[in-house]
């Protein structure tokens, strides 16, 4: 099996969707969170398309691990897709809208003991003629250099697999991060909201100081607000891709959040917690229409190391 739909409410193993589609189909599960539609790739494609590339043995052979990666890439991106897989993928677009989000999720990816953020690629804005390319740049960032480094600095013996994400993008206006236990007071009873205009990959990167609120998880209270200049926004770009513009001074000095926007993040943001039983780290986005969570995973407090631990 090629494809899983992420509302399809099955139960599946971790290392046959990697942890953020995992995560992407229990989130799809719990009421009142709506996730964008979409499915997934497995990693039972990935292992098919590179049977017969010896990226294993080549990483024995090899040693170097900036070696190894460049050529294990390069054997992905070059091969063609078969026909009945691509046939099997295109398929799977059915009835969904584009442009498309294409992201990777690893075996290892977003659980409790390995978090991967970053490590590997995803893709934004993808229309359909181009979804293919990048479905296997997205296989093929599994063996980046610093996804390789990770690994071994994480003891993770095997490489394993990565599935891809393919969802309908949110257009949205704005976007942004919940972290249900404030990571820099290391605060149980506190939920952080940074939000700011556009996709959510500026406030996720850094690239824009967002608005930030301090929400009481006891009742839902805000105990502090720091509403920011938010001179730039990531936006969906003609085409393809995304790009990064800038914003005129009245919207970029204005609230992104309104009263029952924060009430809502709040909510759903309780119940993702529960629902999992630990703290989470949540991203989404909002639309004229809804909000949407595109991602939520464990969320790592200071003095954690990449495993988790202490």
């Amino acid at each position: 099996m090629f494809t899983v739909d992420l509302d399809s409410g099955r139960k599946a193993l971790q290392s046959m969707l990697g942890g953020k589609a995992a995560n992407l189909i229990e989130l799809a599960g719990i009421d009142g969170v709506k996730v964008p539609r979409g499915y997934c790739i497995t990693t039972d494609a990935f292992r098919s398309f590179t049977r017969d590339l010896g990226l294993t043995d080549w990483m024995c052979d090899i040693g170097l691990v900036s070696e190894f990666s460049h050529k294990a890439q390069n054997a992905i991106k070059d091969k063609e897709m078969p026909f009945r897989m691509a046939h099997d993928i295109c398929m799977a677009l059915y009835g969904l809208r584009p442009p498309f989000a294409v992201r990777s999720s690893a075996s290892h990816e977003d659980s409790k003991d390995h978090s991967f953020a970053g490590q590997q690629d995803s893709y934004l804005n993808v229309q359909p003629k181009d979804l293919i390319p990048a479905i296997k740049d997205c296989w093929a960032s599994l063996y980046n250099a610093h996804a390789l480094h990770y690994r071994r600095h994480s003891d993770i013996g095997s490489i394993g697999g990565i599935a891809v994400i393919v969802q309908e993008m949110v257009d949205a206006h704005s976007a942004g991060v919940i972290m249900t236990q404030d990571p820099v007071e290391g605060d149980k009873d506190t939920m952080v909201i940074d939000a700011s205009w556009g996709l959510g990959c500026s406030v996720v990167s850094g690239e824009v100081n967002p608005d930030s609120y301090n929400i009481r998880k006891r009742d839902g209270a805000i105990a502090y607000r720091s509403i920011a200049n938010k001179r730039l926004m990531t936006v969906g770009k003609d085409g393809h891709n995304v790009e990064v513009s800038l914003v005129g001074r009245p919207i970029a000095d204005a609230p992104v959040l309104e009263e029952k926007d924060l009430g809502r993040l709040y909510k759903i943001a309780m119940d993702i917690e529960r629902h999992f039983g630990c703290a989470q780290d949540i991203e989404f986005s909002i639309d004229l229409r809804d909000i949407y969570i595109v991602q939520a995973r464990p969320l790592l407090m200071p003095g954690e190391g990449p495993n988790g631990k202490t």
